[in-house]
């Protein structure tokens, strides 16, 4: 995953106020994408 599609998932996430972070977190243990989701949470 690049940066700059980090950078994207990061402003996604900073800029929704009512997301469900549980159904997020779901998918992301999922797809097994716990270390770049771990990024975007700094």
């Amino acid at each position: 995953m690049s940066d700059f599609q980090l950078r994207d998932v990061q402003n996604l996430l900073q800029g929704i106020e009512k997301i469900d972070l549980e159904y997020i977190e779901k998918w992301v243990t999922k797809l097994k994408l716990e270390a770049p989701y771990e990024k975007v949470q700094k």
